[in-house]
């Protein structure tokens, strides 16, 4: 579904990625394993056109998607849940959230609105309390929980996760990341997870890829990955 091929991306005279090329299909979950400054999260920004890329190429189904815009991404069907800041408006509700995050390739339907919100919350049941409440009065966890929400309003096809454990406790992490693999096996969301935490993406990826200092130096399915190559990586 997503290829994302021979891509390389500068800061100034610094390369970061160095023609990266990789690929996710419709329900499955493909987890980015590096260390601080591999690349991992320029890798993620590229593809939604946060930063931009030197060459290569980004599609989705034949749609080009490289250096165009976040807006253009997020229509196609790509989100992306950040480590920063947690992708929200901390002073809005988190009601607000929601509906700020509706994809304008659905209008203005108000009914479409609310069935959207009404799946998030399914997803969520802890915000329903929480809906009148300005996002960055909730706890960590419950912040994550509004922006995974946010992300997913509208469906999209692609979920790209940076990092989704970081602050969190491990039972958040594994709900999180349970509802994760949940949307891959149900709905056929597929999903590029990022993280440091080996452990915590083993335990949900289909595949396996591993960036070091911006180049792609291993792929495999994720139980063959054993924990001596995951020292070798690390």
């Amino acid at each position: 579904m997503l290829e994302i091929e021979a891509l390389s991306v500068s800061y100034g005279k610094r390369e970061v990625l160095s023609r990266v090329s990789l690929s996710v299909k419709e329900g499955e979950v493909l987890a980015v394993l590096g260390h601080n400054g591999a690349g991992k999260t320029t890798l993620l920004k590229s593809v939604v056109s946060l930063v931009r890329a030197e060459s290569g190429g980004i599609h989705l189904d034949g749609t080009q998607l490289c250096n165009t815009s976040p807006r253009t991404a997020a229509e196609a069907g790509v989100r992306l849940l950040p480590s920063e800041f947690r992708g929200i408006f901390s002073s809005r509700t988190v009601l607000d959230n929601l509906k700020i995050a509706m994809p304008a390739r659905m209008g203005r339907d108000k009914a479409r609105q609310e069935q959207e919100i009404a799946y998030c919350l399914e997803i969520f049941p802890d915000l329903r309390q929480k809906l009148k409440q300005p996002a960055g009065s909730l706890s960590g966890g419950q912040q994550q929980m509004v922006a995974m929400a946010v992300a997913l309003m509208g469906r999209p096809r692609v979920l790209l996760l940076d990092e989704p454990s970081i602050g969190l406790s491990p039972n958040l992490v594994q709900r999180l990341l349970d509802e994760v693999r949940r949307l891959s096996d149900s709905q056929g969301l597929a999903a590029i997870l990022v993280e440091q935490n080996a452990n915590v993406a083993l335990r949900i990826a289909d595949r396996v890829a591993a960036l070091r200092t911006g180049t792609i130096i291993r792929e495999a399915p994720a139980g063959q990955v054993t924990q001596e190559q995951l020292w070798d990586l690390f």
